[in-house]
């Protein structure tokens, strides 16, 4: 979408933002305007929205896709201690898929998870056609934020946001569904007052797996849908195109 745009020579004239925590830190810096945003990160979409298949038989595999950095796997660490107090019945098989193995595992033992009490299956530096693989063939429930989270939606998987904090993820935090998030939010940072209004958002683990269970279909399509109406490159250029060509800002104004 921005290699399109950037061939089209439009960058001289213009400066568009896409997604939230993108627009809150530079709108902070410059002073920029919400005319010149777009809310939404635009990514392929799969023409297929039934790559997503559930199985009954067997463990519930839980996709987790991010960096090795505490603040990253921050919502991963919450998520494992939160379902250790719970009965979802069912076993839960993890697939965690970081930059580095042996950093992510210290970070997510000082967070206080005891790893031995899940059957995981870690990787490293994935590339895309590896990533692929294991999100559309080993995947029930992915759990991510940012564009990973993406990843998953758009190929029909379940997905659940995960927001972020680089100090102790709060105890109350609660669980949502990408397609239940507010204004187009690919995670908020817990640790800025201005998003504490998320806590009082959301459903239990428990509540949330327990709607899975009942109906997995539901939750596949939702996802795909969200993703593919207001993410899906096909229609984010037209709207960032319109948006360049009526800005006044001057790429000079930034020196």
């Amino acid at each position: 979408c921005v290699r399109s745009i950037s061939r089209k020579g439009f960058f001289d004239e213009a400066l568009a933002v896409m997604e939230v925590n993108s627009r809150t830190g530079i709108g902070r810096e410059f002073c920029f305007v919400d005319e010149a945003v777009i809310p939404v990160v635009p990514v392929s979409v799969s023409l297929k929205s039934n790559l997503f298949s559930f199985q009954n038989a067997g463990p519930l595999r839980i996709t987790y896709h991010g960096r090795s950095e505490r603040w990253k796997l921050a919502p991963l660490a919450k998520l494992m201690r939160d379902l250790t107090s719970v009965t979802v019945g069912k076993e839960i098989f993890f697939n965690i898929v970081v930059s580095d193995v042996k950093a992510a595992v210290v970070i997510l033992k000082d967070m206080g998870v005891d790893t031995s009490l899940f059957n995981i299956d870690f990787h490293e530096n994935l590339d895309a056609n590896a990533l692929a693989r294991v999100i559309e063939s080993k995947t029930d429930i992915g759990y991510a934020m940012g564009t990973s989270a993406l990843e998953f939606s758009a190929r029909g998987v379940p997905t659940i946001l995960a927001d972020f904090s680089d100090k102790s993820f709060p105890d109350e935090y609660k669980y949502k569904w990408l397609f239940e998030v507010d204004g187009f939010t690919l995670g908020l940072n817990l640790a800025d007052a201005e998003n504490w209004g998320r806590l009082r958002e959301g459903v239990s683990i428990k509540d949330a797996l327990d709607a899975f269970f009942d109906n997995p279909a539901f939750f596949a399509e939702s996802c795909y849908s969200y993703t593919n109406r207001f993410h899906s490159e096909d229609v984010n250029y037209s709207v960032l195109v319109e948006l360049i060509r009526g800005s006044s800002f001057k790429r000079f104004e930034l020196r």
